[in-house]
């Protein structure tokens, strides 16, 4: 098991790097997230894998609303 304080750094870099995503364009985010995470010392790699798995899911949101409010 995985104590609760250890998880604090990675959901704070996945909540920067969704926020970030929504106040910029996905190009600097995709290519910056390495870095991000790398700088908050978590693996460089989980920075580009949050940023796709939050890219995915907004999709997959986006298309319902999109054709409920056409």
């Amino acid at each position: 098991d995985i104590p609760p304080h250890d998880l604090i750094a990675p959901f704070i870099a996945a909540v920067d790097l969704c926020a970030g995503a929504q106040l910029t364009g996905i190009n600097a985010i995709m290519n910056y997230a390495p870095n991000i995470t790398k700088a908050a010392n978590l693996p460089p790699l989980l920075g580009n894998f949050v940023v796709m798995l939050w890219n995915f899911v907004t999709t997959l949101v986006s298309i319902p609303l999109s054709s409920r409010f056409t």
